[in-house]
């Protein structure tokens, strides 16, 4: 969760679904419900 707020913090303009691929680049296995919330 903080992973989430540190890249929301460094890229705010991204969506759930920008932000999804983002960390699934960095190797998270995260889901896009996952960020939504």
């Amino acid at each position: 969760m903080r992973l989430i707020d540190a890249q929301f913090l460094e890229r705010p303009y991204y969506g759930s679904r920008q932000m999804t691929w983002h960390l699934r680049r960095l190797g998270h296995e995260v889901g896009r419900k996952r960020v939504r919330r």
